[in-house]
């Protein structure tokens, strides 16, 4: 299931909003639909979210999984899925990996995305 933040895609517009205001979407969404400990895939902006969500709410999420980019698709500095890995391990019960995945990016509807996301989700 994917959703329309809050001033993104057919979602409202508000004039002003914060990332406190995308955690609480984010956990009314998972109240309002009755998911308990739900994997978390965040993409872009999502993967914000998905951390500071994670971050606050640590026992919330069975999985979490991020998708970050850098401009023009370039890898990003690992610090901050370092972080993310970190936050989630040493916070919640499980295990916590940390994989770049070569060839995820903004493009993600492009075929090579849809590849490298199913040889993943495979080995996984």
């Amino acid at each position: 299931m994917a959703y329309d933040v809050r001033g993104h895609g057919a979602s409202d517009k508000p004039a002003a909003f914060s990332m406190a205001d995308h955690v609480a979407d984010l956990l009314g969404l998972c109240r309002a639909l009755g998911l308990t400990r739900p994997a978390l895939v965040g993409f872009s902006m999502g993967s914000y979210i998905t951390l500071r969500t994670a971050e606050l709410h640590p026992h919330a999420f069975g999985r979490i999984v991020l998708i970050v980019h850098g401009t023009a698709d370039k890898v990003v500095d690992l610090s901050y899925a370092r972080r993310a890995a970190e936050v989630h391990g040493s916070r919640a019960t499980g295990s916590t990996t940390l994989v770049e995945l070569d060839g995820a990016g903004h493009g993600f509807s492009r075929r090579h995305d849809r590849e490298a996301l199913g040889a993943f989700a495979a080995r996984s």
